[in-house]
């Protein structure tokens, strides 16, 4: 097998490996025409890569690691509550154009 196949399937297969993420994440919602499926290729799956960044620079700040543990919980509950937030906003919104 040549060089590029096997580049080919192997983007081939990650690409599928993250539509079955997405299908999973966003699962109540199903492509079921052909702008749902661009949708949750072009929009689903990078917001899940958003939605790991986003997670990792909210909870990996070091201005939490000088607060005493009170401190932590006191200011880290609020600000994981609205990142919750807007990733359920931003989820909902990309589920709403999966569905169609």
């Amino acid at each position: 097998m040549s060089r590029f196949a096997r580049t080919a399937l192997a983007f081939l297969g990650i690409l599928l490996a993250l539509v079955c993420f997405a299908l999973f994440v966003y699962y109540p919602a199903f492509p079921k025409s052909v702008a749902g499926w661009l949708g949750l290729l072009f929009i689903g799956v990078p917001l899940i890569f958003f939605f790991e960044w986003l997670g990792n620079i909210t909870l990996g700040v070091s201005f939490f690691n000088r607060l005493p543990s009170a401190g932590r919980v006191a200011l880290g509950v609020p600000i994981v509550i609205l990142v919750m937030v807007v990733v359920k906003w931003l989820a909902g919104s990309a589920a709403l154009l999966i569905n169609r």
